[in-house]
């Protein structure tokens, strides 16, 4: 029985030659050669004019909120539903997590719940563009406007998502991506800041490299700060995926266009698609069980598991845990939390196999 894996890459010759050169011809002057590649085509890709590529996207949300001046005794309003990545990196800040609902029908945060969560303390709003699909961008830039705040987006898995031709992640203050292994385009690991702002990726890149200025000898720093940089080998494989972001796109949205087809008709399945106000790239395809609970979800995805097929369940509401624990209301959130599923989605999924996962959902959910 063939394993149908979570998530992975689509690797061709062209990456394989690539990190082959790059271990090569990537050092002593070629040092940084593929990391200004990289930089050229996210420039190219995402219409931006700031470009930081860093070791992960955790890196680049903690530096995109240094670079807002996001101290502690701010409060930062994020999704509650999101890899913990989000609100670890405002942690680091010594900033206040506060999480707002999301939106059941695309998973990204609600922005009709947002204004009641701002306070006078509230700096920033730190959006997910959730699996890939766009964040309602324009009325969440409404709200930040209205109160001036900054707008943060973690667009870790968004790459090639966009809403009227503008990509995810170039909406705010700043955006986010992740190249991590699993991710819609791979630099094995490695993440990137992405802003409009000379002044903000000055510090930001300043903080990237231990604060060093060398103002008053080599290897002077005037900063307590981070390294945070990507290497040269990483940037090599990351630059030729996205110079392939639109076929990876294209492979993605045609996997999710197949669960729909077998899926559409099953009773208590509730497939979650793009937004009508945006282009997603359907990185991570969702599901919710309707008239179920964790305990239902869970039994599916160890029924699927012993048929070798490996789901993921959603991520749990951040606000449970120790570190944030808070008294949450956020409904929405929590049901979506214990009964919904995220499905396989490697670029190596066969149409036959997306059949097989769905004749063994319906096995249990009929």
């Amino acid at each position: 029985m063939k394993k149908i894996f979570f998530g992975g890459p689509s690797i061709t010759n062209a990456e394989i030659n690539i990190v082959k050169d790059s271990v090569k011809n990537g050092f002593y002057e070629g040092m940084s050669i593929y990391l200004e590649k990289l930089i050229r085509q996210l420039n190219k890709t995402l219409k931006s004019k700031y470009i930081l590529p860093t070791f992960t996207c955790t890196h680049s949300m903690h530096l995109a909120l240094l670079s807002c001046g996001i101290k502690k005794g701010d409060e930062v309003i994020l999704p509650e539903i999101s890899w913990v990545a989000t609100a670890q990196s405002i942690a680091y800040t010594g900033a206040k997590c506060i999480f707002v609902d999301i939106d059941p029908t695309n998973l990204c945060i609600d922005p009709k719940k947002i204004e009641d969560s701002v306070t006078s303390k509230t700096k920033a709003i730190m959006v997910v563009h959730a699996f890939g699909h766009p964040c309602n961008m324009k009325e969440i830039k409404k709200i930040s406007k209205k109160y001036g705040l900054y707008l943060i987006e973690d667009a870790a898995p968004s790459l090639g998502s966009n809403i009227n031709g503008k990509m995810t992640g170039t909406f705010g203050d700043v955006g986010c991506f992740s190249f991590q292994g699993s991710k819609i385009a791979t630099g094995n690991e490695g993440g990137v800041l992405v802003t409009k702002s000379k002044e903000k990726y000055d510090f930001a890149k300043l903080y990237s490299i231990l604060g060093r200025t060398d103002s008053k000898k080599p290897f002077w720093s005037d900063h307590i700060a981070y390294r945070y940089g990507m290497s040269n080998l990483n940037a090599a494989l990351a630059y030729v995926q996205v110079k392939r972001i639109k076929e990876l796109v294209k492979i993605k949205r045609k996997i999710a266009e197949t669960y729909i087809r077998y899926l559409k008709n099953l009773n208590n399945v509730k497939f979650i698609y793009e937004p009508k106000y945006g282009y997603s790239n359907y990185a991570y395809p969702n599901i919710t069980l309707e008239n179920s609970n964790k305990e239902k979800r869970d039994i599916l995805i160890r029924k699927l598991s012993s048929k070798k097929i490996y789901c993921r369940a959603m991520f749990p509401a951040t606000s449970e845990m120790p570190m944030f624990k808070t008294q949450s209301k956020n409904i929405n959130s929590f049901y979506v939390s214990d009964n919904s599923i995220t499905l396989p989605s490697p670029p190596n999924l066969k149409i036959k196999d997306i059949k097989r996962i769905c004749d063994e959902i319906k096995k249990y959910v009929d």
